[in-house]
């Protein structure tokens, strides 16, 4: 069954495909789909290919755990409504897209503002690949659609603007621009052909957002940036 309310939420960031001691967490904290795990970005579930045997076995093992899990989108993955097999459907006072071969991952949407737990959540995804060269030269998996078009940046900015509303939680996966975190950049890339895009936008969108607590993973650390932010 799909859930719409939830009891408990917790938190994480990239696991590009990597769930093997998901199964240990929800036994550790004796979890059942009442409670929901948030995904900031690059949880490698729509990484394959919907028709590849890799992909089709992570989502039928998901879907057999007791957690649901809240996909901010990432960089290394699919957009969900680029997938013949995904739905949308109404979630939590927003939009979410499910597959019903595995109902209890539910990809939120960029700009999505939702009520889950008596919070107020807005969820934004996409990021810049830094590898995006090397993923080119190996013909790795690599989303043309990774970041944000400069469109659905002016409509987001556009609708926070309009709505004017205060989030207690902001889930994104890359961070705004200040908040770089440059000591954790890869060596041997050259930083001066990375695309900040997205970290532009979502710096005018923390200027102009009321919030309390805003969490980001892309960087796979794990540090307060200050009181109100978490890697």
């Amino acid at each position: 069954m799909m859930k719409d309310k939830f009891y408990r939420l917790f938190i994480t960031g990239d696991r590009h495909g990597r769930f093997d001691d998901l199964e240990y967490f929800c036994q550790a904290n004796n979890t059942t789909e009442d409670d929901a795990l948030i995904i900031l970005g690059d949880a490698g579930i729509l990484y394959y290919g919907e028709n590849k045997t890799r992909e089709k076995n992570l989502k039928a093992w998901l879907s057999r755990l007791p957690i649901t899990l809240l996909c901010v989108r990432g960089n290394h993955e699919a957009r969900p409504q680029d997938r013949k097999n995904m739905l949308c459907r109404d979630f939590c006072e927003g939009k979410a897209y499910y597959e019903e071969a595995c109902p209890n991952v539910l990809h939120l949407t960029d700009g999505g503002v939702y009520s889950i737990c008596g919070k107020t959540i807005l969820s934004i995804g996409g990021a810049y690949s830094v590898d995006k060269e090397l993923r080119l030269a190996m013909n790795y998996m690599w989303f043309e659609n990774e970041e944000l078009s400069l469109v659905e940046m002016e409509h987001i900015y556009a609708d926070l603007l309009a709505t004017n509303l205060h989030y207690d939680l902001i889930l994104t996966h890359t961070c705004p621009e200040k908040w770089i975190p440059t000591d954790m950049f890869i060596g041997g890339i050259d930083q001066s052909k990375i695309s900040r895009r997205m970290e532009i936008f979502l710096e005018g969108v923390e200027n102009i957002t009321d919030y309390d607590r805003w969490y980001f993973g892309h960087y796979h650390g794990n540090r307060d940036i200050n009181d109100k932010a978490t890697m």
